[in-house]
C-alpha cells in the first residue's frame, strides 16, 4: 500500500528529521567543547601549581641570598644576649636602690628613737628633725627610684612618726612638717585608701 504524501507535509518531515539531527549533533558538540575545556582547566591548574612551587621556591632563595638570613639569626642571638646583660644589670641597680633606701630609714629610725630618748638639748634636737626631713627629701624627688619603693619608705616614716608624734614634741613636729608636703600626703592618703 502506498500512502500519498502532500509536498508540503514531506517538507514538513523532512524539517523535522533535520531539525532533530542538528539538535542531536549541537548537543554533541557542545558536550565535546565542554570536556575539551575542563581538560584545559585541569591542565592548566597542575602547570599553574607548579610554577608558583617554583616561583615561591626561587623567590625564598632570593631573598635568603639577599637578606642574609644567617646574619640576621646572629644578630638575634646578640640582641638576647644583650637584653640578658641589660636584666641583670637591672636586678642589680634594683637591689642596690633598696639597700639605699633601708640605710635611709634605718638612719631615720636612729634619728627617731634618739629624739625619743630626750637626753639631747633642743638644738640637736631641731637639727635631728631637720636630718630626717633632709634624708626623705634626698629619696622623694630622685627619679631613678619606684615610685612603690619610695611610697612604702615613705608609708613607714609617716606611720612611725604618727604613732610617735604625742611622746616626744619633737617628733610632733616633725610630724606636723611632713604633713605640710604635698608629695608625701598624696602617697599617705594613696596608701591608706588601699588598707
Amino acid at each position: 500500500m502506498i500512502i500519498l504524501i502532500s509536498e508540503s507535509a514531506m517538507n514538513d518531515k523532512l524539517v523535522d528529521i533535520i531539525e532533530e539531527q542538528n539538535s542531536n549533533y549541537l548537543g554533541i558538540i557542545t558536550l565535546v567543547i565542554t570536556l575539551a575545556l575542563a581538560i584545559f582547566g585541569i591542565i592548566q591548574w597542575k602547570i599553574n601549581d607548579k610554577k608558583l612551587n617554583q616561583l615561591r621556591t626561587e623567590t625564598i632563595q632570593k631573598i635568603a641570598e639577599k637578606y642574609d638570613l644567617s646574619s640576621l639569626q646572629k644578630l638575634k642571638s646578640e640582641v638576647d644576649a644583650l637584653k640578658q646583660k641589660q636584666d641583670k644589670a637591672y636586678f642589680k641597680l634594683r637591689s642596690q636602690d633598696i639597700e639605699w633606701l633601708t640605710k635611709i630609714q634605718d638612719s631615720i629610725e636612729l634619728d627617731v628613737q634618739k629624739l625619743i630618748a630626750n637626753d639631747v638639748e633642743p638644738v640637736v634636737q631641731e637639727e635631728i628633725v631637720h636630718n630626717i626631713f633632709t634624708k626623705i627629701s634626698m629619696f622623694i624627688y630622685k627619679d631613678f627610684l619606684y615610685n612603690e619603693d619610695k611610697e612604702n619608705t615613705i608609708y613607714v616614716i609617716y606611720s612611725m612618726l604618727n604613732n610617735l608624734k604625742e611622746d616626744t614634741p619633737m617628733l610632733g613636729k616633725a610630724y606636723a612638717e611632713m604633713l605640710k608636703d604635698n608629695e608625701i600626703m598624696r602617697i599617705v592618703r594613696k596608701r591608706e585608701s588601699n588598707q
